[in-house]
């Protein structure tokens, strides 16, 4: 049987290391002994890991597994949004898909989808039904964090408003979910709400916030809210922003009966990630290994790095990390994790205390479902009894997908929230056409040289072409 060591070689050795390994070694001469730096950190690291009990062990067993005969539903969530880029206008669509799915059902309501909700409008808008704007307190300058932080809380929503049982499924109607089911979000289950409270440095406008009936639609449980602030029937209009209600849907989650996973497809490629410094700062304060051995505090040329200090150097992440050490099935000891760091927080508009520690922390994990691909970060708020057997799911689900290795439930809402490139080519294309023709139609000059400017996509376009004398 392979050892540790070899393991890791071996997989240092597949071709997308391989080919990182080149092109480092070209840049800089740090990436001289990469190879046997990274296999020693490794493998010392894994060792510590698994002699101390942080690395747990999942059996891939199908026949066992998938025998739930209908009595487990599973609910995954994915958010998609589309904007189109035209002058004057700011088009935004956004749709939250939810498929439910209980395996081993053999009815025709085994599987049901739902689109919950979907937005169109123009963020340029002031009667848009999204936020409420004016002249004097209108959109911020970043569109971008808007439309990301529409698409993010309104996905946390979704995981709320199906956790409380609001929906109205085409099959089965509404339908409150039990202790024994479960629901995945496709991206992580909290995400950092700092950069949400949006300060345009052009204009001065904030975050505008949303309006009373967006408002209502996110937290339906309102009259039961966590916080004291969004029980009142006409709540104060700063408490319609992105971090209240962000704040309050995600304390609500927490206190749910059934359990709530975010999976992340695409994990973060900071070098020496949070999962990782959570890991050697717990192991160090419970005197598994000392302060030095993760931290240089020393000056001198000659003094060793730190397992810290190496992992910056040649700038290893956490996804890359665990992949060397962790075999098929292994997940890490889940670990808590707070995103809202409070050198970030925005403490002139909201107290870090109340709002920024009110946001759970998430407890996190990664788990190796295949040696071709890199582990899935997983996210929850909340370690339960039934946390491995919760796992479990992912791990099968996601072998189902062998060259995927991602729960393919979660798959298929992916595949259908997006909005496909050519239909956002087509809405342009038909709202420049739209445009020009308006301006023909007025039969005035400059308004059709106005038009034929939007309409010039490139510098290289056809009117931009010299022109002969």
């Amino acid at each position: 049987m392979a050892t540790q060591k070899e393991k890791i070689r071996a997989r240092l050795k597949k071709d997308y290391y391989s080919d990182l390994m080149v092109l480092a070694a070209t840049q800089t001469r740090i990436q001289d002994n990469y190879m046997d730096v990274i296999i020693n950190l490794s493998d010392k690291f894994s060792k510590i890991l698994r002699d101390n009990g942080y690395i747990k062990k999942l059996e891939y067993k199908p026949k066992e597994f998938w025998n739930f005969k209908g009595k487990k539903t599973i609910y995954n969530i994915d958010g998609g949004q589309a904007s189109v880029q035209i002058p004057t206008a700011a088009p935004f669509g956004l749709r939250v898909v939810n498929y439910k799915v209980k395996p081993g059902d053999r009815s025709p309501n085994r599987e049901d989808l739902i689109s919950d909700p979907y937005v169109v409008t123009d963020l340029f808008d002031p009667n848009s039904e999204l936020f409420d704007q004016n002249d004097d307190d209108g959109l911020a300058d970043d569109l971008k964090k808007m439309q990301d932080g529409t698409r993010i809380i309104f996905e946390a929503a979704a995981g709320l408003r199906t956790a409380l049982g609001v929906l109205d499924w085409p099959k089965e109607g509404k339908v409150v979910p039990k202790k024994n089911d479960m629901i995945f979000l496709h991206g992580p289950m909290v995400n950092p709400a700092a950069g949400y409270e949006v300060q345009g440095t052009i204009s001065g406008k904030k975050y505008p916030p949303y309006s009373l009936e967006t408002y209502n639609f996110l937290l339906p449980h309102r009259k039961e809210a966590e916080l004291p602030e969004h029980r009142d029937e006409e709540p104060l209009e700063k408490y319609r922003k992105f971090i209240p209600i962000y704040c309050e849907i995600l304390k609500k989650i927490k206190t749910l009966d059934v359990p709530i996973y975010g999976c992340v497809e695409r994990p973060g490629v900071a070098p020496f990630g949070p999962l990782t410094k959570q890991l050697m700062d717990r192991m160090i304060n419970k005197r598994i290994i000392k302060n030095t051995d993760v931290y240089r505090n020393s000056r001198k040329p000659n003094d060793p790095d730190g397992m810290a200090d190496i992992l910056r150097k040649y700038q290893i992440s956490d996804s890359a990390f665990f992949d060397y050490m962790l075999d098929v099935g292994e997940y890490i000891d889940p670990q808590e994790i707070n995103k809202q760091e409070e050198s970030k927080w925005p403490i002139s508009q909201w107290d870090y205390e109340y709002w920024g520690l009110g946001i759970p922390k998430t407890f996190s994990t990664y788990l190796k479902v295949s040696e071709n691909k890199k582990p899935i970060r997983i996210e929850t708020m909340d370690v339960r009894e039934s946390y491995n057997e919760d796992l479990n799911m992912v791990f099968h689900s996601s072998r189902l997908l062998k060259s995927y290795s991602f729960p393919v439930g979660l798959d298929i809402v992916d595949k259908l929230a997006k909005t496909p490139d050519w239909m956002k080519r087509n809405v342009r294309k038909n709202a420049i056409m739209l445009t020009l023709r308006k301006a023909m139609e007025s039969g005035n000059k400059r308004a059709v040289a106005i038009a034929r400017k939007i309409a010039v996509s490139s510098d290289n376009s056809f009117f931009n072409r010299p022109k002969g004398k």
